[in-house]
């Protein structure tokens, strides 16, 4: 393995704890407010595509593991009747 290829995963598993932390920062500000805003996901999603430094398809896997953990995470923070209605 060639110090470059080690670089790229250092950079790949840093960049899932950072996005795995702010998923969290978000969760535990759901449970005190559900209208608690969650856009810096965007942001994670748009650093992990675009300025990151990942290979395409690391980043591929980096934002997919954001989303869904994401939407498995929020699932039962969800009002899902009042969906329906907004």
């Amino acid at each position: 393995m060639s110090a470059r290829s080690r670089i790229a995963f250092l950079a790949f598993i840093a960049t899932l704890i950072v996005s795995l932390s702010i998923i969290e920062v978000v969760n535990i500000g759901r449970q005190a407010s559900p209208w608690f805003p969650y856009e810096s996901l965007f942001l994670v999603v748009i650093y992990i595509y675009f300025i990151s430094g990942l290979t395409f398809y690391q980043a591929i896997v980096a934002g997919m593991i954001v989303s869904v953990t994401f939407v498995w995470t929020n699932w039962t923070l969800r009002a899902h009747d009042k969906l329906l209605y907004e």
